[in-house]
């Protein structure tokens, strides 16, 4: 009898400092207001050094989808234009050329109506305005384009139709030049037959009506913007 209470005892005893030690495991548990302080503080600079980063490359991203997609879209309209032409070229250098600024306009948006609207269903024609003709995209983006005077065709594409986009802006961040190339029968980006180095410092430049070699830097990487680029997004 004597052992089986001693085991008894012994039971309860041991079960007695079971409890005593979860209670002082919980206590030891509980973060004091110091130490959560210093948790949120870690957490803050955590999130101070990587949400910058993984912002820039989201909107990396987004100007790398759009630029590809119109790039895409457009060529794709303007073969199925030329399939319907019976294999020829929509036109040749030199339309509009010499011609009033109004009518060049007129020009600009009739080749595009005929050639590149009537098969894109995700363009909204915005029509002429001075002697510039605009569209936009179903994802906001949209572009001014016209025809100079010597007969080039200048496209100016903006990632935001609404808040970014003008005539002869080009700037590398928010707009890219694109052209229409006769000779190869394509809508490419500026400057795309330059050297590496003529586009970085065009890109680079301080005036962003001259940075002709943005979009030609990026195009060039595999339509990935390059690390060096000069400019963030």
């Amino acid at each position: 009898m004597g052992k089986v209470t001693d085991k008894k005892a012994a039971f309860t005893l041991a079960e007695g400092a079971t409890h005593v030690d979860m209670s002082a495991n919980i206590r030891r548990a509980a973060f004091t207001l110091a130490e959560v302080l210093i948790t949120l503080g870690i957490i803050g600079i955590v999130a101070a050094m990587t949400i910058p980063t993984l912002i820039h490359s989201y909107n990396k991203k987004v100007v790398e989808t759009k630029l590809v997609r119109f790039n895409s879209v457009m060529n794709q309209a303007l073969g199925l234009s030329t399939v319907k032409n019976n294999g020829m070229p929509p036109t040749s250098k030199g339309f509009g050329e010499d011609s009033s600024n109004e009518s060049r306009s007129e020009t600009a948006q009739t080749w595009f109506q005929n050639n590149i609207f009537k098969h894109i269903k995700s363009l909204k024609d915005e029509g002429t305005h001075n002697y510039y003709y605009w569209a936009e995209f179903d994802d906001g983006s949209g572009f001014y384009t016209y025809v100079t005077a010597g007969g080039d065709y200048w496209i100016f594409y903006c990632l935001d139709f609404e808040n970014n986009c003008g005539p002869e802006n080009f700037d590398g961040i928010h707009s890219f030049l694109f052209t229409y190339n006769y000779e190869k029968n394509s809508i490419q980006p500026a400057w795309i037959d330059q050297s590496r180095s003529l586009c970085m410092t065009s890109c680079s430049n301080t005036a962003n009506t001259f940075r002709h070699g943005c979009i030609a830097l990026i195009a060039q990487n595999n339509w990935k913007i390059p690390d060096d680029y000069p400019w963030k997004f």
